[in-house]
């Protein structure tokens, strides 16, 4: 079945697909988040990852080779990016409960920096994020790109999908505009499943 691709924004791209997701693999994947242990999400530091105020979510990480159905999945998002699935990092599940979020941050990763070339080490520049919303909500909450002046607003088995670095230099500086926030203040919790898909083959892409 054919689905929309809504263009948001063309240069950075930001685009959406309505039921990119069915409702099976939305359920699946909600399933074997409960499976896992979901801890408080940490933002990437120096030498590891660090608990920030700026991220209050909780997460855990899952193979896409996990079981059958991720593993269609991530082909699926893999198929339609052009990227190989070789090039991807492990899906993040990530709950938001009640008034939980990601302030204002970039997916790509800045080389100048230490942390940057620590993340890099495991495939290169992050140049796709992806990401599925799971479940609905009964009010509230979106992802944002406020110097794009858009807002994606949670809408479940819906993915969106972001060019994050500059694709004149896949290892270079990230766009600027590219800074997103997921203000997820949502009156009940909320699932989501993203992936990153970098310029190289992903080996030890370190969890922060």
């Amino acid at each position: 079945m054919k689905r929309a691709i809504i263009d948001l924004h063309l240069e950075p791209r930001v685009y959406t697909i309505a039921d990119f997701l069915d409702g099976p693999e939305c359920r699946h994947m909600i399933a074997r988040a409960k499976t896992q242990e979901m801890k408080r999400a940490t933002v990437s530091g120096d030498t590891d990852g660090v608990i920030s105020d700026g991220r209050t979510n909780d997460v855990c990480w899952l193979d896409h080779a996990d079981d059958p159905a991720c593993k269609r999945i991530a082909l699926k998002v893999a198929g339609l990016v052009g990227v190989p699935l070789t090039h991807a990092e492990k899906f993040q599940l990530i709950r938001y409960g009640v008034g939980k979020e990601y302030k204002p941050h970039f997916d790509s990763f800045d080389p100048s920096t230490t942390s940057g070339q620590r993340n890099m080490k495991g495939g290169g520049q992050r140049i796709i994020t992806v990401l599925g919303y799971l479940n609905k909500v009964a009010r509230g909450g979106a992802t944002e790109f406020p110097k794009l002046g858009i807002s994606i607003p949670l809408s479940r088995a819906s993915c969106w999908f972001s060019t994050t670095a500059c694709r004149v230099r896949l290892n270079g500086i990230p766009s600027r505009s590219m800074r997103a926030r997921r203000c997820l203040r949502v009156r009940n919790g909320h699932s989501i499943c993203g992936s990153g898909l970098n310029h190289a083959t992903c080996e030890q892409r370190p969890s922060a």
